[in-house]
């Protein structure tokens, strides 16, 4: 790759747009990839020009490597795409280019660390505000801590993510560590702008650190997708020395049992109120799916007048639960008469079974229910009806019902 070419004989140096003095570049920058400019005399329109992209002393083994063609017009420009830049964040790059002839002279170009207060930190979604001061008190919520994490700039797949939680800070020698990422490798959706991690840090884990104490969260990444090295200092924090650190929070920390309520959703429909539930996306006829008043019970009834009564016949949408918790939804059904064919429910949360298909044999009211764990992300929680018929088929809901078990 690398010609023997006398020095008096090297070729100019390529230029790398947004770089500052040719040698240093600042990411955020280049956010949608840079371009590599090689101009010198004498370029032969047509001719072939490899340009080499690698790390420092590492010539031998460049990242990446482009062939492009020479220009009448003396210059040529080579993209650089952005997951590119990203992958070098931190690191020397030797940036040059050869002709069939001759090579250039060698650009070190030094790819910095985009600057803290231009990356997300980690946020306690529990944590509130009282006396001046941010708390996240262990009696103002259920369950685990909730964290969330906005992708940061230049996130790519492959790369390499580390959440640490530290306690007792106070305690210089006695810190307590908790892993919510150890070297989470980044998943391809996670790398898609707006991506939100969301994180639970143990509460079992949080009621070992000592009252009127803190909790910090500690993030780390290696861009370039490397295992972790051994901490610097391991009395202080585990974070590998090789991964580039992000903003930090911490809280203060009370202590203490929750005396937050747990999350109970119930529709009872009363005074023609759905309650943010709506017809599905295969209910096709208006008559279908009616709030009914009969003596004062309020109730949503299917009648099912087309034969195309399958499908999704009820929705509704709820914001992120948090991970790692059980929800129980439930639905108080029954058939709403005896003829023909027998009606067949089940529920589904983000496309996921969570109330097995069940035929509706009686007209008396009854329940009935399913579980499933919250993964942190939103759920929307589909009721479907395997029976297209509309002959017989018809039903009704008294009660639908998600809480927190």
């Amino acid at each position: 790759m690398v010609k023997l070419t006398p020095v008096d004989d090297l070729l100019p140096v390529p230029t790398v747009k947004y770089a500052a003095a040719n040698n240093t570049l600042y990411p955020l920058d280049a956010e949608d990839g840079t371009c590599v400019t090689i101009a010198f005399d004498g370029m032969q329109e047509g001719a072939p020009i490899t340009l080499y992209w690698a790390l420092v002393n590492e010539q031998d083994q460049p990242l990446a490597q482009f062939d492009t063609s020479g220009s009448a017009s003396g210059s040529v420009e080579v993209d650089i795409d952005a997951a590119l830049v990203g992958r070098c964040i931190g690191k020397t790059l030797m940036v040059w280019y050869e002709t069939t002839t001759s090579d250039s002279h060698v650009l070190e170009l030094t790819i910095e660390f985009i600057r803290p207060e231009a990356l997300p930190a980690p946020v306690f979604t529990n944590a509130v505000e009282y006396d001046g001061a941010r708390w996240l008190d262990m009696r103002k919520f259920r369950g685990n801590a909730r964290i969330e994490l906005k992708a940061p700039p230049f996130l790519a797949e492959g790369q390499r993510l580390w959440i640490l939680a530290v306690g007792n800070e106070h305690d210089l020698g006695n810190f307590r560590f908790q892993w919510l990422f150890d070297g989470h490798v980044v998943r391809a959706e996670e790398a898609e702008p707006g991506f939100v991690f969301r994180p639970v840090l143990s509460r079992e884990w949080l009621a070992g650190c000592e009252d009127w104490s803190s909790v910090t969260l500690n993030v780390a990444i290696t861009y370039d997708g490397a295992l972790g090295a051994e901490p610097a200092d391991p009395k202080t924090s585990l974070l590998p020395e090789n991964a580039h650190e992000l903003r930090r929070v911490t809280e203060n920390l009370r202590l203490g049992e929750s005396e937050a309520p747990a999350f109970d959703d119930e529709s009872e429909f009363e005074g023609g109120n759905w309650n943010g539930w709506e017809r599905g996306a295969d209910v096709v006829d208006p008559r279908d799916m009616v709030m009914v008043n009969e003596g004062g019970e309020w109730f949503l009834s299917n009648y099912t007048y087309t034969e195309r009564s399958a499908g999704v016949v009820l929705s509704k949408s709820y914001p992120a639960f948090a991970a790692g918790q059980t929800y129980e939804f439930s639905m108080e059904v029954r058939r709403s008469n005896s003829s023909f064919a027998t009606p067949q429910l089940s529920a589904l949360v983000n496309g996921v079974v969570c109330i097995e298909p069940s035929n509706l044999t009686t007209r008396q009211w009854a329940w009935v229910s399913g579980t499933f764990t919250a993964t942190g992300s939103g759920v929307e929680v589909q009721v479907y009806s395997h029976v297209s018929t509309g002959n017989g088929n018809d039903y009704a809901f008294g009660k639908l019902r998600l809480r927190e078990l």
